[in-house]
């Protein structure tokens, strides 16, 4: 399952459902965002895809739309806070598995 699909695999798929096209369509754009780090194409982006028919893509690019600064800053810089979000997040798990077995500290 790992094999890579066949552009025949791939006509077939998109020729079935239209979907999927537009779907790889966006994630590939928004990927080169941010590989370009460019802020004009990420209004672009946002504009093209707020008018999609798909749902849960419109509803990606109007959630850029209202965090657009932080997004913009996403982009446009190297910086990241993944370093504090993973040890917020292994924080809550200690303290997830503290307040559900108290005992297991003892």
């Amino acid at each position: 399952m790992n094999a890579e699909l066949t552009r025949a695999h791939k006509n077939f798929i998109y020729s079935r459902y239209p979907k999927m096209w537009e779907l790889e369509c966006c994630i590939k754009e928004f990927r080169t965002i941010f590989r370009k780090r460019n802020v004009p194409l990420l209004y672009l982006f946002i504009e093209k895809y707020c008018k999609s028919k798909i749902r849960t893509i419109k509803s990606f690019a109007e959630g850029l739309k209202r965090d657009l600064d932080v997004v913009e800053n996403a982009v446009a810089y190297d910086y990241s806070n993944g370093f504090v979000e993973g040890t917020n997040n292994r924080l809550k798990m200690i303290k997830r598995i503290i307040a559900e077995e108290p005992q297991a500290l003892k």
